[in-house]
């Protein structure tokens, strides 16, 4: 399967005509540049990703946005264009703003509420599908090696000592697998524009099997503050318990091993500066 070579309207309307020649191309416009995906918004009406690399998982996406079907408390895509020769997926585009930009406008309930709507999804993503289903569909397990953070831990930086602590409580913690989104970030959220209630959960590139704190600590993102909540929402949701240090240190563990990747592109290394700075502040001395 080929990638694109360049995020150029043209060459994705050869690509395009090439995959789907019935289909009109009216508009094409260039919306997100993702780590992983060049995004396009086609016709006004479908939500294109042409991924960067070979990590594409187009089989896995569409099984899991078609078993959440009826499982999901809340919209996802429904994957209706997927390429055979050249690598993109594409959905009819879902109502809604993006979390990272309208997370500034919501009030202190809209932030709460969406924290709870999130969990609830979590919960029932992570009980609702199985791992011998995901397996059978060529889903893999998530590697928490982090192998840039252990790199680290030797050298002298104001991280090292949080993040060699961190390290010993993920390794010696367990956990029972479930079937992950990965990448709960909110570009990967919308929000309704008028009530700022979750619209949508989209992006389901990342799918994976492994740990629900894998999910659970994007969401403090929204509140750094709020593991211990998280994690009683979780259970009451029926997800069961999970230990809310668990999701402190896979944030701080996480966001580190992006931080410290050498391809991490400068801006969006800059955003993850931004999400350490807060979490040493109040959580360095755990």
């Amino acid at each position: 399967m080929r990638f694109l070579s360049a995020a150029d309207p043209e060459i994705v309307r050869e690509a395009l005509a090439v995959e789907l020649p019935d289909l009109e191309v009216k508009s094409l416009r260039l919306t997100t540049q993702g780590w992983d995906n060049h995004t396009f918004v086609l016709n006004d009406e479908w939500i294109v990703r042409f991924p960067k690399d070979e990590e594409f998982q187009s089989a896995q996406e569409r099984w899991v946005t078609e078993a959440l079907q009826g499982v999901s408390p809340v919209p996802i895509p429904h994957l209706e264009l997927t390429g055979k020769k050249i690598a993109f997926a594409g959905y009819r585009m879902l109502p809604g703003v993006l979390l990272s930009e309208a997370w500034p406008r919501c009030e202190k309930s809209e932030r709460e509420a969406v924290v709870a709507r999130l969990v609830e999804f979590c919960a029932a993503m992570h009980t609702g599908l199985r791992v011998d289903d995901a397996l059978a569909n060529g889903v893999i397990r998530e590697d928490l090696a982090f192998g840039f953070v252990r790199a680290s831990v030797n050298a002298r930086s104001e991280w090292a000592n949080v993040a060699r602590r961190a390290l010993a409580r993920v390794d010696q913690g367990a956990y029972a697998d479930c079937v992950v989104h990965n990448d709960l970030h909110g570009d990967n959220i919308l929000l309704d524009s008028t009530t700022h209630a979750v619209a949508a959960v989209i992006d389901f590139g990342d799918l994976a099997i492994g740990d629900p704190c894998l999910d659970l600590n994007y969401l403090l993102e929204c509140d750094l503050q709020a593991a211990e909540s998280i994690a009683r929402r979780y259970a009451a949701a029926g997800g069961g318990e999970v230990d809310p240090e668990r999701i402190l240190d896979l944030y701080f563990l996480m966001t580190l091993e992006d931080y410290l990747d050498p391809d991490m592109p400068p801006d969006e290394r800059a955003k993850l500066r931004g999400l350490l700075d807060p979490y040493l502040a109040r959580f360095g001395n755990r």
